[in-house]
């Protein structure tokens, strides 16, 4: 009689085993479902997010966008002198050229 009850004993054993492997495996793959979906959802939502934004961008600068052509030639003047964006960074004959004598 103890020898089918060990029997049992150990077939129940590797049952166990079995079943915790299992278990293990189940986790495992919720885990890594979980995970990806993450990952899909955060790349979605910065995508839409991104879309969103330049919707929203283009809808308030296109309408300064088509202000008169001169909009762009009065964006870079200095101190009332027009200047190109190329020339914007040059100095200006009003600018303080120092003391004189100072290094």
């Amino acid at each position: 009689m103890t020898e089918v009850i060990d029997q049992a004993l150990a077939g129940l054993i590797d049952r166990s085993d079995e079943r915790d492997l299992y278990m293990k495996r189940i986790r495992q793959a919720r885990a890594e479902g979980w995970r990806a979906g993450w990952a899909e959802g955060y790349d979605k939502g910065r995508a839409d997010e991104g879309a969103e934004r330049d919707r929203a961008w283009n809808e308030i600068a296109r309408p300064i966008s088509r202000i008169d052509p001169a909009f762009m030639s009065r964006r870079w003047a200095v101190r009332g002198q027009l200047r190109s964006r190329e020339t914007f960074g040059r100095a200006h004959p009003g600018d303080f050229k120092g003391k004189e004598g100072a290094a």
